[in-house]
């Protein structure tokens, strides 16, 4: 789940492969996109509240403009399931983190592959379950099973 940046809305991830988008005080449904292949399990709103993008099983991190309901970039990065997602603070990049233990940085408007980030302990169960950037978009922290957070400088 996530707020919109202005509190107006709210977003979910689901197993039943959608996400979905309410209006917080009326809550009618306004946005509503259905995965063909796969569970979504994360999603999270750029910055200024006009998109959303979405992590899910089939590797993918998929971005849409949520006012015009139109679809705007797929990232095809991962080899495993995209875990957690987080906008950079100016809202041109995406990190996202998966089971396949790698942070990747991706164009958020394009899907352009920027950087990948390893170093998580790698072992049965572990995957990248969260990343987030610094306030001034120079750092991302990630974490998972291995009891550590890393922080990766964004070159």
């Amino acid at each position: 789940m996530a707020w919109s940046p202005d509190g107006k809305y709210i977003a979910s991830a689901s197993e039943d492969r959608t996400v979905q988008v309410w209006d917080a005080s009326t809550g009618d449904l306004v946005f509503f996109s259905r995965n063909r292949s796969a569970k979504v399990n994360t999603v999270a709103w750029s910055p200024d509240g006009n998109r959303l993008a979405s992590g899910s099983t089939d590797q993918t991190v998929q971005v849409w403009d949520v006012a015009t309901r139109s679809h705007v970039c797929i990232y095809l990065g991962h080899t495993w399931s995209v875990e957690a997602i987080a906008w950079s603070p100016d809202g041109t990049r995406i990190a996202s983190g998966s089971t396949d233990m790698t942070v990747q940085v991706g164009h958020a408007a394009t899907a352009q592959h920027m950087f990948t980030y390893r170093g998580h302990a790698v072992a049965l169960l572990n995957f990248v379950e969260a990343v987030a950037w610094s306030p001034d978009g120079t750092r991302i922290a990630s974490g998972n099973d291995d009891r550590m957070v890393h922080v990766w400088t964004v070159s």
